[in-house]
């Protein structure tokens, strides 16, 4: 089972995450197996995995959060990079509204770098990416970078 291709360097892949193997999202073509299927996988922000995908080109790897989830499912997703956006980008944010305005394509309502270039196409994009990543997989718990464009929840970056 192989799930769509990703941005991030080849197929998004159930890993199950352990302390033995702490650098799993260097592994890019695990086949998944039933014996790791066993318990609903948990989506994480790429960036709190190590990944290297913020705006800057860095990550912002949570270490505890990795503790936390020892022997845990891990389904790391970059919404910006499954959009295609790159690597470096330009930071954006959210204008004239909230995530949800932009969701519902409320007037007004949309991402915009600093500069004012409209990205809220490519941003959308991700949104769905992941969000059907998470369906396939039969994600119920998410854990996102607070304060992202893309991935914050109760508070974005302004």
């Amino acid at each position: 089972m192989r799930w769509p291709e990703a941005s991030l360097g080849g197929p998004i892949e159930l890993v199950k995450h352990t302390r033995r193997h702490p650098r799993w999202t260097r592994r890019r073509h695990l086949r998944l197996r039933s014996d790791i299927m066993s318990d609903p996988p948990v989506l994480v922000s790429a960036c709190l995995t190590g990944v290297e995908c913020t705006y800057r080109g860095g990550s912002e790897t949570r270490e505890q959060l990795l503790r936390s989830l020892d022997g845990c499912i891990l389904l790391p997703v970059c919404p910006e990079v499954e959009g295609g956006l790159g690597v470096p980008r330009p930071r954006a944010e959210v204008s004239g509204g909230d995530g949800q305005a932009v969701l519902d394509g409320d007037t007004g309502a949309a991402v915009r770098t600093v500069e004012g270039v409209d990205l809220t196409a490519p941003y959308l994009r991700g949104a769905r990416a992941a969000l059907a990543v998470a369906e396939a997989a039969g994600a119920r718990v998410a854990v996102l970078k607070a304060r992202s464009p893309s991935c914050g929840c109760s508070g974005i970056y302004d």
